[in-house]
């Protein structure tokens, strides 16, 4: 059996960061609390083919 086509390679990519809009402030010293801070994915591609 003849193939006509090649098969795809499909890669994505995505990007893990903190969610900065659940962000808090620790009162007593101002640093930013990370702890059990949500991570939101992104796609960094701009377009995708």
């Amino acid at each position: 059996m003849k193939r006509d086509k090649m098969p795809y390679n499909v890669i994505v990519l995505v990007k893990q960061i903190p969610d900065i809009d659940q962000m808090k402030t620790d009162p007593s010293t101002g640093e930013p609390i990370l702890q059990n801070l949500p991570l939101r994915v992104e796609n960094p591609q701009q377009e995708c083919h």
